[in-house]
């Protein structure tokens, strides 16, 4: 997935939110946008981090079943995608092999 645009809403919305608060406070709004431009950057690194750790936490398992539910519960056509993944990129691991299939054969369907 592109989180890009996220992460640019993530630092806009910062330095908007620091320009209202200074502002809010009867100081001049500059002082808000360089503090956002100076605080936007972890915004941006938190906006990044989050969907990354939740992807990560996903096991094997909950990724196999899924593309078990997708497959129809079909383990022969479940474990071909897995190989078919496998020999585009032989380095990569099982479950990214399993995650892979699934976001090949979801983009298939649509």
């Amino acid at each position: 997935m592109n989180y890009n645009i996220y992460l640019l809403m993530a630092w806009l919305a910062t330095i908007i939110w620091t320009i209202k608060i200074f502002d809010q406070k009867g100081r001049k709004k500059l002082y808000g946008f360089v503090l956002g431009l100076l605080f936007g950057p972890f915004a941006v690194i938190i906006a990044y981090l989050i969907p990354q750790l939740s992807e990560n936490s996903i096991s094997e398992k909950k990724l196999y079943d899924k593309l078990l539910m997708l497959t129809r519960g079909d383990e022969s056509l479940a474990e071909r995608l897995i190989n078919l993944e496998k020999e585009k990129n032989p380095n990569l691991n099982r479950k990214q092999l399993i995650k892979n299939a699934i976001e090949r054969l979801e983009y298939d369907r649509w």
